[in-house]
C-alpha cells in the first residue's frame, strides 16, 4: 500500500522570489555545475519543467534494496512548475527509477508564510515489491524530506550569494 507524504520547509523570501529562482535557469546551471549532466530543463508550454538524475551504485544502496537490485539505478525527479497565481504557485513532481517498481506522485506548492514562504511537498510513495516494498516506500519516504530539504537550502544560498 503507497505511504503518502507531506512535508514543508520555510522560506526566508515571500513567494514571487522564490518561484523568480525556482525558475531561472542559471540558478540551476549553478546548482548543477560540477555535474551539469544531471539536470534537463524541460520545455512545457505555459509552465517551468525540470528533470534531475542521480545515478546510485550498488554499495551506495541499502541492504534492503540491495536484495532486489542488481547494479547501478538510475532515479529520475521530474518537477513541473505553472505559473505565479497571485501569491501561489502549485507544481507536480513525479520519480521513477530503473531497476526497481518505485513510483513518487505528488504536489508542489510555493505560498506565504511567516515573513517569507513555505516550500510544500504533499504525495504518494509506491514501491511494488511483494514483503519489503513497504520498508523500501518508508526509505523513499525520507529521501523526499531530505529533497524537499536540499531545495529549500540551495534556494537560501542562491539568495544569499546574490
Amino acid at each position: 500500500m503507497p505511504k503518502t507524504f507531506e512535508f514543508s520547509e520555510q522560506l526566508s523570501c515571500p513567494v514571487d522570489i522564490a518561484y523568480a529562482v525556482i525558475t531561472d535557469p542559471d540558478y540551476w546551471r549553478r546548482r548543477f555545475a560540477e555535474v551539469p549532466e544531471k539536470y534537463e530543463l524541460d520545455p512545457v508550454p505555459g509552465a517551468f519543467g525540470i528533470t534531475v538524475r542521480d545515478r546510485i551504485g550498488a554499495d551506495g544502496l541499502p541492504s534492503v534494496v540491495r536484495k532486489v537490485v542488481s547494479g547501478e539505478i538510475t532515479a529520475e525527479r521530474v518537477d513541473v512548475w505553472g505559473p505565479l497565481d497571485g501569491d501561489r504557485v502549485a507544481g507536480t513532481v513525479t520519480a521513477r527509477a530503473t531497476g526497481i517498481p518505485v513510483a513518487i506522485d505528488g504536489a508542489l506548492r510555493l505560498a506565504p508564510a511567516g515573513g517569507g514562504a513555505e516550500l510544500r511537498a504533499t504525495g504518494s510513495v509506491a514501491v511494488k515489491i511483494p514483503l519489503i516494498g513497504g520498508q523500501i516506500e518508508v526509505m523513499v519516504r525520507k529521501m523526499v524530506a531530505d529533497m524537499v530539504t536540499r531545495d529549500r537550502d540551495a534556494i537560501e544560498e542562491w539568495l544569499a550569494r546574490e
